[in-house]
């Protein structure tokens, strides 16, 4: 039966490098997902960006017509989004924009979660959604998955601390708010029906607002402070948005008890041996790392001298995967990649 899938994410098109070749390396990795998919599913991309005229992106046919039936060809979708640094605040400002812009006038990672919670129509008429960044490959394992009984899915952060779990708890337990110790080192993606997506970016927002007011000197919300990592990992300003997920998933979920909860292997590193096949992990995520297969040294253009990219593709390790995805997309038009993603799924 159909069943429609979106990836959602952040562009920043005023950051064309390095987010663009990660975008086209996320678009390939869905094409070649797309090969094993079932006839009748459809998985789309939605883009929250501030130009929706972008050149690069309607190069790679994004436009901001939004799906119309579940039969349709894949589509790349974009939504007219003004990040919070940008947003003016005068006297008509609604109380909630004149908080983003206050808390986070540094911490631009807000951006990759506030569109999600506040416009969240564009992707609430999907099956299931993914919250992703771009720096990820979909594999093979993904062209048949979606979450068991609709379960919400994580993958495995690497953020929590005894003492962090302990002040997360204290901060849920002052506010009356469900908290199990248990639920810890959220992934940064997520998976799960649109409606609890949605339902959990808006509370990750106001978790991540209300830290940041109440536990947080100002201090430590200037980047100058925090890049710095000082109190990594105990607690630092840098993953102000994984304790909101924290507090939000814990708060929503009720540990599975309310809806059904599971981490399983998303966001599995780049740098990894283990084979990329149907049965192995369903996305990968690059990390800050210099091991094959990193971002930083594709981004660079290290790999054209000093460790060929493979040219055909190799499932059996993950790295392979990753560095031949990354770089069959090099190679292939904007258009080229525009016209395969639409072509391989025609109207049923």
């Amino acid at each position: 039966m159909p069943l429609t899938r979106a990836v959602v994410a952040y562009f920043p098109v005023k950051q064309l490098e390095p987010y663009l070749g990660q975008l086209k390396w996320c678009l390939r990795s869905l094409l070649e997902m797309m090969k094993d998919e079932p006839k009748l599913w459809r998985t789309d991309i939605v883009l929250y960006v501030e130009d929706l005229t972008s050149p690069e992106l309607r190069q790679l046919g994004c436009s901001t017509t939004a799906r119309q039936n579940a039969s349709e060809p894949f589509k790349c979708i974009l939504v007219k989004y003004t990040k919070v640094q940008d947003r003016v605040i005068d006297p008509k400002s609604s109380g909630y924009d004149r908080e983003l812009k206050d808390q986070f006038k540094e911490y631009s990672f807000i951006d990759s979660i506030a569109p999600l919670a506040e416009q969240p129509e564009v992707y609430l008429n999907y099956d299931f959604v993914v919250r992703s960044d771009l720096d990820v490959f979909f594999t093979p394992a993904f062209s048949k998955w979606i979450p068991p009984g609709c379960t919400f899915i994580t993958g495995n952060g690497g953020y929590s601390d005894p003492y962090n779990l302990m002040k997360l708890a204290l901060v849920a337990n002052h506010s009356g708010s469900y908290f199990n110790s248990s639920i810890w080192n959220i992934g940064s993606t997520w998976v799960g029906p649109a409606p609890l997506i949605s339902k959990i970016a808006a509370r990750t927002v106001h978790w991540m607002v209300y830290l940041s007011k109440t536990e947080f000197a100002p201090k430590m919300r200037k980047q100058s402070w925090w890049s710095q990592a000082v109190l990594w990992p105990e607690w630092h300003y840098g993953v102000l948005l994984l304790y909101g997920g924290q507090l939000a998933i814990n708060e929503i979920l009720h540990a599975g008890r309310r809806y059904p909860f599971q981490k399983i292997d998303l966001d599995h590193p780049t740098t990894s041996t283990a084979a990329c096949t149907e049965t192995g992990p369903i996305h990968l995520h690059t990390y800050q790392s210099d091991t094959y297969f990193s971002k930083y040294r594709f981004a660079s253009g290290a790999y054209k001298n000093t460790h060929s990219l493979p040219i055909v593709l190799n499932s059996s390790r993950c790295c392979d995967y990753a560095g031949y995805i990354a770089g069959d997309s090099l190679s292939m038009s904007p258009e080229v990649l525009a016209n395969s993603l639409h072509a391989i799924k025609r109207y049923g």
